[in-house]
């Protein structure tokens, strides 16, 4: 919970977690921020042997039960070239179906995977590929990766009718590198982030919480958003 408070505190708009921690901890920031339910899941990290094959990624939450937990939207993934990939979609396909009845906004993590003919996953032309494929399935906005670049994730963006974001992924080398992804994805048409471990892995979730909202919200310079860090004070 207090990585939840510091989150509050730095600002966030919306917190997208599991419903075990919805279950637990929505008294923390209900009429605070916006839940977002992540509603598929597959194996874990010790029971995945090498890409995902059919059957393996699953919807396992309903819609109808993220509307009952309160969610003011629902996640779910799309993994493209992997083996799996047709079933995944159709659950995509279906969460959106029944979140159009429901009036439920669906995020779709569109994510290319490495594979024989995905090489590169941050390959602008597969990330576009893998954004436009969530449109077209019915998501209302898409969380992706960025491609590195204002210019690259430019054509990610110019490609996709609905908002993009992008995810964290991995603790990247330093929080200017964090701010730097954030401000390239605003700068290149992007909508937000979707971060986890960028933010709570950090000494300080508040303050980089708050220098990614400044960013986002105030349209203010790295240089000036690293202020908010416990790197970037006097």
């Amino acid at each position: 919970d207090e990585v939840i408070n510091k989150v509050i505190e730095g600002g966030a708009d919306a917190i997208m977690t599991t419903f075990g921690v919805i279950r637990q901890f929505y008294h923390l920031w209900q009429g605070r921020l916006a839940t977002i339910l992540r509603i598929d899941g597959g194996p874990t990290s010790y029971g995945l042997e090498g890409l995902l094959t059919k059957g393996e990624w699953n919807m396992v939450y309903s819609v109808e039960e993220a509307v009952k937990l309160g969610a003011d939207g629902v996640i779910a993934m799309a993994f493209l070239g992997v083996p799996g990939e047709g079933d995944i979609l159709k659950g995509l396909a279906n969460a959106a179906e029944k979140c159009q009845d429901l009036g439920m906004p669906l995020l779709a993590e569109t994510l290319p995977i490495p594979s024989e003919r995905i090489t590169n996953p941050y390959d602008a032309e597969h990330v576009s590929v893998a954004a436009r494929i969530g449109q077209e399935y019915g998501a209302d906005f898409i969380k992706t990766y960025y491609t590195g670049s204002r210019e690259s994730f430019g054509k990610v963006t110019e490609s996709c009718a609905i908002p993009v974001l992008i995810a964290g992924g991995p603790m990247m080398e330093s929080p200017k590198d964090v701010l730097e992804a954030v401000k390239g994805t605003m700068d290149s048409g992007g909508r937000g982030v979707v971060f986890g471990r960028n933010i709570w892995q950090y000494k300080d979730p508040a303050a980089m919480t708050r220098a990614i909202v400044r960013i986002i919200h105030e349209n203010i310079k790295v240089e000036e958003a690293i202020k908010e860090l416990p790197e970037g004070r006097p």
